[in-house]
């Protein structure tokens, strides 16, 4: 009984652990979105800036406006 109890001991702490790990991904996954979303606005900022790209930037601005659009038909749905 003393292997059992230990084997049980051991996945017990296994499971806390991989719950500990998948918390842990799930907060990366997040930071990794939010990181995404800034280099996307900067780069919308940056074809802003340079005059010459302004087809660039308005597809990029109807972009955004269609993905705002989505979120708000989805909150009110």
């Amino acid at each position: 009984m003393t292997v059992c109890d230990r084997l049980y001991e051991e996945n017990s702490a296994l499971k806390a652990k991989n719950a500990e790990l998948s918390k842990d991904i799930s907060q990366w996954e997040d930071k990794y979105k939010e990181l995404n979303l800034k280099v996307e606005n900067l780069n919308t900022v940056l074809s802003l800036v340079d005059k010459s790209d302004k087809h660039a930037a308005k597809i990029k601005l109807n972009r955004m406006a269609r993905e705002v659009d989505r979120i708000l038909s989805l909150i009110t749905d």
